[in-house]
């Protein structure tokens, strides 16, 4: 039956099936055989354009350098105070590719999402709300006038001070605290894979569809097969013309398309990123007791600041109907909570945002939709991500049926800008108990309360459904403090212990310590130990 080839078409006539027709094996069992009906092919491209031969790959080669510089010094100030400081200086050059392949865009975060919400706030709509995002050839590879892939900083001094104090009062007192800088050395590892991921000017998917529309009987005797050496026979795969630079992808004469097509992913590197830094401190104070016992009590801090991050410049924005001043976030909220308590869309309160944004007609048309109100045929149409309350995808849904920009960027599905907008902040407080050697035995008890918080770690250590994976990502860009909270790995009571014991056998030992050596290899030297 037709419904059992996958097709279910129409056009199928019923004497096709018949074998009393008299059809040849070969024309019968492409059904069980299966044929081509697309073929898709990637493409690499050199720097002038030219496309590289199918299944070669390619690689790119990056140069860069690092130069770090380390001072430090300690002051003896009195006999019984030390402050010892220094400063340390790093240089990172940033990363381009030596033979030009390399592609970057002008805008940052900061301009392309504050367009965004600009003219969100503004009610503007249409292709020109927002600013296209347009891909030129980067790096000293393409000239020392091509931008890089984001700016080199020059300034990256990281000083850092201590000091001891032993107090003439109390001359088992000690007195430590510390204050300090560290830069990440993570930017430039971090931010290769994502060039090459994401280089339109020197990557292209084109797609090659075979056989005849509404015809599938034609379609499937004349359509491509494998040949006998797994091989598809008769297919002349031709490359596309590379895009030629400034390139803004899924644009068509200007008017953006990518929110539409759904699948239109794109990541750039924030041409103003920085490097990540640290600011570490602690203080602490520890007092030796009897029995070879030391006590130490100390504060460390950590602040982790311009860390690493995803940002969706394509979020959901709200957008006020200039209408009726209703919010789009407000209709789709009574929507979804009528469609959770099962009400027909066609009984369903009508939102003045629905009727006065939507194209009613083209919807209609589009979902065969027989209600008399967008409110309903959207209710309807898009009922699981109504009823699931998921407000983005209802949203790219709906874009076709919208003026442009309204509620999402037009130009892509999803839009991500590493930069840095993450940060982080550790405070604890560590108690430790130390027996140091004496009569065989030294151990370590150690307890830690601290609490650690970061507005990212969720999502840098989990699979977000955002279309490109989520690693990283700031869950709201407009109130990035909206995600603060227990970073995942946040652990507020720690307690280990560590023993060593040796054994007293053996040369200098309490027992057999004038054995013949070979007996002391057996016996001596023998420690045990263990870690809780």
């Amino acid at each position: 039956a037709p419904g059992a080839c996958g097709t279910g078409n129409p056009s199928l006539r019923p004497a096709d099936f018949n074998l009393k027709n008299k059809f040849t094996w070969d024309e019968v069992f492409p059904f069980l055989l299966g044929r081509i009906g697309s073929v898709s092919s990637d493409y690499n491209y050199d720097a002038q354009g030219n496309a590289l031969k199918q299944l070669t790959g390619d690689q790119r080669f990056y140069r860069y350098y690092q130069t770090q510089f380390y001072l430090q010094d300690s002051w003896k100030v009195f006999p019984s105070l030390t402050v010892t400081y220094g400063i340390t200086y790093q240089w990172f050059s940033v990363p381009y590719e030596t033979r030009g392949l390399e592609s970057t865009e002008p805008l940052s975060f900061d301009q392309y999402f504050g367009a965004r919400v600009q003219a969100s706030q503004m009610s503007e709509t249409g292709a020109g709300a927002v600013p296209l995002i347009a891909y030129v050839l980067g790096g000293k590879g393409n000239g020392s006038n091509a931008p890089p892939l984001y700016k080199p900083e020059y300034r990256n001094f990281a000083p850092h001070v201590g000091f001891a104090l032993n107090p003439g009062f109390d001359k088992k007192l000690v007195i430590n605290g510390s204050a300090g800088i560290v830069y990440d050395r993570s930017v430039i590892f971090s931010i290769q894979s994502l060039q090459d991921g994401y280089s339109y000017l020197f990557q292209q998917t084109k797609g090659n569809t075979y056989g005849i529309a509404g015809d599938p009987y034609d379609s499937i005797k004349g359509d491509k097969r494998l040949d006998s050496n797994n091989q598809l026979s008769n297919v002349t795969l031709t490359p596309p013309a590379t895009p030629r630079p400034p390139y803004q992808p899924f644009v068509s004469k200007g008017v953006p398309f990518g929110l539409n097509n759904g699948l239109a992913f794109n990541e750039t590197i924030d041409p103003t990123l920085k490097t990540p830094y640290n600011m570490v401190f602690n203080f602490g104070v520890q007092r030796q007791m009897p029995w070879n016992m030391l006590i130490k009590v100390n504060y460390v801090g950590r602040l982790g600041r311009k860390l690493l991050a995803q940002e969706d410049a394509n979020q959901v924005l709200e957008f006020v109907d200039p209408k009726s001043g209703e919010k789009l976030s407000t209709a789709f909220a009574s929507i979804t909570q009528q469609a959770r308590q099962n009400v027909d869309p066609g009984n369903m309160t009508v939102q003045p945002w629905f009727e006065d944004m939507v194209n009613l007609p083209a919807l209609q048309s589009a979902t065969k939709c027989s209600y008399s109100t967008a409110t309903a045929c959207l209710a309807a149409g898009i009922s699981g991500y109504t009823v699931n309350g998921d407000f983005a995808d209802f949203t790219q849904s709906m874009s076709y049926y919208i003026p442009a920009n309204v509620g999402m960027g037009a130009q892509f599905s999803e839009n991500s800008f590493h930069d840095n907008a993450a940060f982080s902040t550790y405070q604890g407080l560590l108690f430790t108990l130390q027996k140091n050697m004496a009569h065989g035995l030294n151990y370590d008890l150690n307890y830690t309360w601290s609490h650690s918080i970061d507005n990212l770690s969720f999502f840098a250590n989990s699979q977000g459904d955002t279309g490109i994976g989520g690693i990283g990502l700031v869950c709201d860009a407009v109130r990035p403090r909206e995600c603060r909270g227990s970073s995942d790995f946040d652990l507020r009571h720690n307690i280990t212990g560590d023993a060593t014991y040796q054994l007293p056998f053996g040369k200098g030992r309490m027992f057999l310590g004038s054995q013949p050596r070979w007996i002391d290899e057996v016996i001596g030297a023998w420690d045990l130990s263990g870690v809780a």
